[in-house]
């Protein structure tokens, strides 16, 4: 009797320390992940995978397609920077006239973009700048007192959708010359590029359309294009292939320097690039204003810091900038100054590297163990049928009065009422 009773206590013993064992790594499974932000893993789709070829080779057919490719460009380009170029060659052909029926139709031998960035201070830049075949400048930046260090040119203002309300309430302190006058010559016609920098579709009847009437009504010597549908494809597609994700599965934007430099490549046969900062001047606190005009603005590299570790929201700064490092090394047409730019540890052909990229691997990495931990989770899954929960709770009051008994018993073995045992 006594051995057939120290059976069932080993195999109520051996029950429980089973169903702990479950319970253990079933609450293990759940562990809460380190959140980083509210980034949306179910919109993430990495290329980095068998699906990548896939959307690469459906945009080689535009490859086969168009067979131009302008000469200075290196012809050992691998076949992925080789899509990459024939989509950039591309891109301008795919912006229209806001009124007229007419893509657009602008080449420029040397080119000088012009940022807005504080670096342009006190480097008394204008002469050069205006020197250029295209000087092109981004969303409301003004020429007016500050043409020493930005020049007095405008030939193409390239403005994101959601920068053209900023047009109006600024538009005579844009759009008249220094003097005051209208410019009624037709080389100092400015055209205005309206990339969009989010949404993949563009409203004719929205309020970016309805201000760029106005402003077209109101100055004679503005020309507005709008982007294509397919226009806002390749731009993805170049995006894509450049970083190995898809921006518009995440939640970020493009800045309108990306644009800008997709546009300059597609009509300047030679870039100059003044006032983009390269991402090592930002290393270290850098008190640099992010627009030259707005001396309560941002801190340039603060806020570049701030949007490239956000996998939520913002644009993507120094990310889109480690790709103009590599343009720049291979097609060697683009010029950076002020700040000059070192290209020597910039290599085409490894990943891609940038705070926001390092920052979406470990994302992923901490996906990868949360899905492992689910297949825990279910692996060791606590039954909860009512016969099973009816024999656990009946081996752990089995347990608990072997327990009393057993306290007895040692009770009964030492008197502790008495001062000997």
């Amino acid at each position: 009797m006594q051995q057939r009773h120290k059976i069932w206590i080993f195999t109520i013993a051996l029950f429980l320390i089973f169903n702990m064992f479950i319970i253990y790594r079933y609450i293990k499974s759940d562990d809460a992940l380190r959140p980083q932000s509210s980034f949306d893993f179910n919109q993430l789709i990495s290329l980095r995978s068998a699906a990548e070829k896939n959307d690469i080779q459906t945009l080689r057919t535009l490859q086969e397609n168009n067979n131009f490719l302008p000469p200075g460009f290196s012809p050992n380009l691998s076949q992925k920077n080789l899509l990459v170029t024939q989509l950039i060659m591309n891109l301008a052909e795919m912006y229209t006239h806001l009124y007229k029926k007419q893509t657009l139709d602008r080449k420029c031998s040397t080119c000088a973009v012009v940022m807005s960035s504080g670096r342009l201070v006190n480097q008394s830049a204008g002469m050069k700048i205006d020197e250029s075949d295209c000087v092109i400048r981004m969303n409301n930046a003004p020429v007016t007192g500050y043409e020493k260090d930005v020049g007095r040119r405008t030939d193409i203002r390239v403005v994101g959708n959601a920068n053209v309300k900023f047009l109006q309430n600024k538009s005579k302190l844009l759009f008249l010359y220094p003097r005051g006058e209208i410019i009624e010559n037709k080389r100092n016609h400015t055209l205005i590029i309206m990339p969009w920098l989010y949404n993949d579709t563009v409203n004719m009847t929205g309020p970016e359309i309805m201000i760029a009437k106005n402003l077209s009504n109101q100055f004679s010597n503005l020309e507005f294009y709008i982007p294509l549908k397919r226009a806002l494809m390749v731009v993805e597609d170049i995006f894509l292939i450049e970083t190995g994700f898809q921006r518009s599965k995440l939640k970020t934007w493009f800045t309108t320097g990306w644009q800008t430099m997709l546009l300059s490549l597609s009509i300047c046969s030679d870039i100059h690039v003044y006032g983009m900062t390269q991402y090592e001047l930002c290393r270290k606190s850098d008190p640099t204003l992010y627009h030259y005009y707005e001396k309560n603005g941002h801190k340039e590299c603060a806020y570049y810091k701030k949007s490239e570790i956000n996998l939520d929201t913002g644009h993507l700064f120094i990310t889109e900038k480690a790709v103009f490092a590599r343009w720049a090394k291979r097609y060697n047409n683009i010029r950076f100054h002020y700040p000059s730019w070192n290209l020597s540890s910039v290599n085409d052909e490894k990943k891609l590297n940038s705070p926001f990229i390092h920052e979406l691997d470990l994302a992923n990495l901490r996906e990868v163990k949360r899905l492992k931990r689910q297949d825990i989770k279910k692996q060791y899954k606590v039954p909860t049928s009512p016969i099973y929960l009816m024999l656990f709770t009946l081996s752990c009051l089995f347990i608990l009065i072997q327990m009393f008994r057993v306290a007895k018993s040692l009770s009964q073995m030492f008197d502790f009422t008495s001062t000997t045992w």
